[in-house]
């Protein structure tokens, strides 16, 4: 069984990518954002309480409002990054079969075993592929050839 995939490194993809990384891979990052508004409310409510010690809770408060705001800071430097990469608006195209996974791009040609990941996590969105070391793969649902093809990553990847 062979399977092609055409994946397109647009700004959508990218988006789609960090968005889904954050909530289904990331280990800290998908509560920032929870975390810099409890801190801030905490900051606010100390403040409306106690007046009297405005510094220390108006401080408090500028503190969860940096967290919040390092969340989207990153997120945009992530993003401009990849706007900035050759790989930009280019596809890649992969061929999954049996031996393995070939991935080409207009600046290389990669071909691996499937030991060569060490896991697999589906989201709603698409699935990462996990190599031991190195960047995540990720596909976007959309783009792959049919459902048939998660039971056979499932098959040949760790799930996790």
């Amino acid at each position: 069984m062979t399977f092609h995939i055409a994946q397109a490194f647009s700004e959508e993809y990218f988006q789609e990518h960090f968005d889904q990384w954050v909530r289904y891979r990331s280990q800290n990052r998908k509560w920032q954002r929870l975390l810099g508004g409890v801190v801030l409310a905490c900051g606010l409510l100390a403040y409306g309480l106690y007046p009297s010690e405005a510094l220390l809770t108006l401080s408090l408060a500028v503190i969860g409002l940096g967290i919040i705001i390092d969340f989207y800071w990153v997120k945009q430097k992530w993003l401009k990054a990849r706007r900035e990469s050759r790989m930009f608006n280019k596809t890649i195209q992969l061929k999954a079969d049996e031996a393995g996974m070939e991935m080409n791009s207009p600046f290389s040609e990669t071909k691996v075993g499937w030991d060569y990941f060490s896991g697999m996590v589906e989201t709603p969105a698409g699935v990462f592929l996990i190599p031991e070391k190195g960047q995540n793969i990720y596909l976007q649902r959309a783009n792959l050839p049919g459902e048939e093809i998660l039971p056979f990553f499932r098959k040949k990847i760790r799930t996790l």
